[in-house]
């Protein structure tokens, strides 16, 4: 099954909890965040924002399970509609 492409959406508009090679979480490129403070700033984008949906973009060299870790928290700070951005697979 294909993936649909987030082209419609702005990036400032999306909620995105990037985990890095080293299993780190960030929602801004270079501001690393524990658990618990990835928690409090996921609720209060998703209030000033006024949604219940977030991304979780992953690099490809993490274990799973801190992808799982993301998602779990999203769904903890009130995300109703957790999806997953990937990069495209290269042409073969």
């Amino acid at each position: 099954m294909a993936a649909n492409p987030l082209d419609n959406q702005k990036p400032e508009d999306l909620v995105v909890v990037t985990v890095d090679s080293e299993g780190r979480f960030s929602l801004d490129a270079n501001t690393f965040l524990s658990d618990e403070e990835l928690l409090i700033a996921v609720k209060q984008r998703l209030a000033r924002r006024g949604q219940d949906e977030a991304y979780v973009r992953g690099d490809r060299a993490i274990q799973y399970g801190r992808v799982v870790q993301a998602m779990v928290i999203l769904q903890d700070a009130g995300v109703e509609k957790v999806g997953l951005i990937t990069d495209p697979l290269p042409d073969e």
